[in-house]
């Protein structure tokens, strides 16, 4: 993790819901021994928060479906998880809240990364939610 993140103006549960549910699809989607990575770091404006694991990985024409709210790719690793097929949807609904981004990185048999990207605070929107605080 990067020292001296700049701020975003975010929900702090609703950001940690979006990033729970990678986390936790992250070790469902794993291999036996798993490796899962956080990393957060500023770029562009912006602060991203990635997710990376070991996983099964993903089909280039399975992500743009992966989403939609109920899409599983693989009914029987949802039945042995217990998935519904909504976590992707609430990260992405939260997202888009929070007027960010998230991708995914991926190819079968070699894992993801999916990232959240956040708009970083300006100074006067850090100073007006100190002003409230």
């Amino acid at each position: 993790m990067e020292d001296n993140l700049p701020p975003v103006m975010a929900d702090a549960d609703a950001l940690a819901t979006a990033l729970i549910n990678l986390l936790e699809n992250a070790y469902k989607y794993s291999e036996e021994i798993k490796h899962i990575v956080l990393h957060v770091r500023a770029e562009n404006g912006s602060v991203s928060f990635s997710v990376k694991d070991n996983g099964i990985g993903i089909a280039p024409r399975d992500r743009r479906r992966i989403f939609q709210p109920f899409h599983q790719l693989d009914q029987r690793l949802s039945r042995k998880g217990s998935g519904c097929g909504l976590g992707l949807s609430i990260v992405q609904f939260i997202t888009t809240a929070h007027h960010g981004s998230v991708s995914v990185e991926s190819q079968p048999g070699c894992g993801s990364t999916f990232t959240i990207a956040l708009p970083a605070a300006t100074s006067a929107a850090t100073s007006r939610r100190e002003a409230i605080a």
